[in-house]
């Protein structure tokens, strides 16, 4: 997992051309750890991508510890976690393309993260769910 408090620099320095898809999550939060062993396994599974090699955890459980975890508002713009957020650096700067957050009324589901990493261009979801809607015939 990725510190927290060295995340922005790290970022920063993995250059323009890369983009991140990051978690933000913590060890002592069961919403976090049900996002990370079971949706997350899941979609795996489901879309056959390899996330753990493509989503980077960020371990907020100190923010969390230390009752700061508005500082994940003011530096990464999230209301609630877990969270995904995929972003980028452009001209100096973390740029944030989207995000999803955990909502406690509509947790995250599998199907949440795979429209997410569709939305991300990392998997192609509706050709496999027109595959599935398809008769065999």
């Amino acid at each position: 997992a990725l510190d927290y408090d060295t995340l922005k620099d790290y970022t920063l320095n993995s250059g323009t051309s890369a983009t991140h898809f990051f978690l933000f999550s913590s060890v002592d939060n069961s919403d976090c750890l049900y996002v990370e062993n079971t949706v997350l396994r899941n979609a795996e599974a489901e879309t056959g991508l390899n996330l753990s090699d493509l989503i980077e955890i960020v371990d907020i459980t100190n923010l969390e510890r230390t009752l700061s975890t508005n500082r994940l508002k003011t530096d990464w713009n999230i209301l609630s976690y877990p969270a995904f957020v995929a972003c980028h650096v452009a001209n100096g700067l973390i740029t944030i393309d989207n995000k999803l957050e955990w909502d406690p009324n509509q947790p995250i589901s599998t199907n949440d993260v795979e429209r997410w990493l569709t939305l991300n261009g990392v998997y192609e979801g509706d050709a496999i769910e027109e595959a599935i809607e398809t008769p065999a015939g």
